[in-house]
């Protein structure tokens, strides 16, 4: 019971603040990771499909223009290719925008695994290889997060 007291009486204690500060911070950013890779599978999914309606489209804008003999068909046709050309090229900007958010999520995923590393006394060589994240970046986390910070 005595045990239960000291830990209820050092969480309202000052002296826990810091802790209960980075532990809020420690799962507001986990939180955060996983809702930005969520999305991530999200938008990939939503854009997969958009991708393949575009290539359906595209192909009936084809086949109907090798089957039109009017000219008033051919120019709605023309004008159809042509917003067809603008989507195809909105629909490459996001597949490049998923791709680097998803990088981004990534990469934030192993900073904070090389993170946890060195708190348990990992070395920079070991940061770099376990987690393919550069010499310049894990010798600021040995510095920062390594145990013999003084």
């Amino acid at each position: 019971m005595l045990d239960v007291q000291n830990f209820i009486d050092f969480f309202l204690s000052a002296a826990a603040l810091p802790f209960l500060a980075l532990l809020a911070m420690m799962i507001i950013a986990f939180a955060a990771i996983i809702i930005f890779w969520l999305q991530s599978r999200r938008l990939k999914v939503v854009l997969e499909d958009m991708y393949a309606r575009h290539q359906q489209l595209v192909k009936l804008v084809s086949d109907a223009r090798s089957t039109s003999g009017s000219p008033a068909d051919s120019d709605s046709i023309n004008a159809l290719s042509a917003m067809l050309i603008e989507q195809g090229k909105a629909i490459a900007t996001l597949q490049a925008e998923i791709v680097r958010l998803a990088d981004g999520v990534n990469q934030q995923e192993q900073i904070s695994r090389a993170i946890e590393m060195a708190r348990q006394g990992a070395k920079r060589a070991g940061l770099v290889e376990a987690t393919g994240i550069s010499a310049e970046q894990a010798d600021a986390i040995v510095k920062f997060h390594g145990k013999n910070t003084s």
